[in-house]
């Protein structure tokens, strides 16, 4: 900061000493009409992250962290890189989860075997231990006051610890180290996140919930799962995450599918058939899910040994729909090509609809179905609903809902 102080005749330059950060994870403001694109690029395969992917981390600067659970080894991409720039090694034991700090600070878990969260500090290729925890921290976090998270699975319990602090003991901030479903009470917690708020998100995974602890509280409020109405049945929840808007992201990992929340409520994004796979729009066992700066989400997707990346579409806060503006004397070829014949859309085709990633939707009135193709893809994919007959028209909203006549 300069100053100009005027009585002293001169300009003074103060150095910064410290940078506070309002976030310490990419939480992009998205709009309620947000969509991916469904076919995923493969970041990081088995030859480079080990089988079994898990741990996966995005920091605010879009530099990629995967902890190598085969090599004991952390590996680091900068921004626009397609190999790993850096590999950090220590004396780590199947590392699950990390996190890397605004400041370049790396949190790794060395809780198997080790029992504690080691630190890599910012250009170092040594780690210390960090904090002391009671077993493997399969989620990690670090808060806007400089706080470290530890969800310690086995033991049925988060523990925390002030960073400012040099003693390496955590205390409990929910659960109470036995498995239970109550609201006092965890059962295998995985994902974890903390709020600007200081509020810690838990996913729940036995219990098949998502806990919010409001800050200072053990009592746990349920904001997803089959308990709460008019929310969304989870199967074995892992990975979460919020965006700006405080909406949850959660990897549903045994429906091998990726949830997000918004205004409209819940809705899947990717894997939606809940159908294990390897396909580019295919997860199998997703468990640790991320957002890099821009919006695009990447995914720790643990049986097919690979960490996927679901490039943003589009974050347009207006219509789900299509509405190009044209110049007065916009002009269209009088041939047209066959987009798709009758043996594709069956006879007497009536409803299309495009949305807004220029996803076409078609609804097959012989084998009342619906067929859907990407953009650029000239293969459809088949999706059968029951109860459906002779349908008409539809509309797919921004929730991401599709509405069929059905008369």
């Amino acid at each position: 900061m300069y100053v100009v102080d005027q009585l002293n005749n001169r300009i003074q330059k103060f150095l910064i000493e410290s940078t506070a950060y309002n976030v310490t994870t990419n939480q992009p403001n998205l709009c309620p009409s947000t969509t991916w694109y469904t076919n995923a690029i493969t970041f990081a395969n088995s030859s480079t992250v080990g089988t079994l992917a898990y741990g996966v981390f995005v920091s605010i600067n879009n530099t990629v962290y995967v902890a190598n659970q085969q090599t004991n080894k952390v590996l680091v991409w900068f921004e626009g890189s397609i190999n790993p720039d850096k590999i950090l090694s220590g004396s780590l034991n199947t590392p699950y989860d990390l996190f890397a700090t605004p400041l370049g600070d790396i949190y790794v878990d060395n809780g198997g075997s080790n029992g504690r969260v080691d630190k890599f500090s910012f250009n170092s290729n040594i780690s210390i231990p960090a904090m002391s925890v009671p077993s493997t921290c399969i989620g990690i976090f670090v808060d806007i006051s400089n706080t470290l998270y530890c969800a310690a699975s086995n033991s049925h319990q988060v523990v925390k610890k002030w960073l400012n602090d040099n003693v390496l003991t955590s205390t409990i901030v929910a659960g109470n180290g036995t498995a239970g479903s109550t609201a006092t009470t965890l059962n295998l917690p995985l994902g974890i996140f903390v709020d600007v708020k200081v509020n810690l998100y838990v996913a729940d995974c036995y219990n098949n919930r998502i806990q919010m602890f409001p800050v200072g509280q053990l009592t746990g409020i349920t904001l997803a799962g089959a308990s709460v109405p008019g929310t969304i049945t989870l199967s074995n929840p892992n990975g979460i995450t919020l965006d700006g808007n405080g909406y949850l992201f959660i990897a549903d990992t045994a429906n091998n599918r990726i949830i997000g929340s918004g205004p409209y409520g819940f809705r899947c994004l990717f894997g939606c058939t809940t159908i294990s796979g390897s396909a580019s729009n295919q997860l199998n066992q997703p468990v640790t899910l991320r957002f890099d700066s821009y919006g695009n989400l990447f995914v720790a997707d643990r049986y097919n040994n690979r960490v996927q990346k679901f490039i943003l579409a589009s974050n347009s806060c207006s219509l789900s729909y299509n509405q190009p503006t044209f110049c007065y004397n916009a002009l269209w070829y009088s041939s047209a090509s066959t987009f798709a014949s009758s043996s594709t859309i069956g006879t007497s085709p009536y409803g299309i609809f495009i949305d807004g990633i220029n996803t076409v939707y078609v609804p097959n009135r012989v084998s009342n179905t619906i067929l859907t193709w990407s953009q650029w893809s000239n293969i459809s994919t088949t999706n059968t609903y029951s109860n459906l007959n002779n349908s008409y028209s539809l509309f797919m909203s921004m929730a991401g809902d599709i509405y069929i006549d059905n008369g």
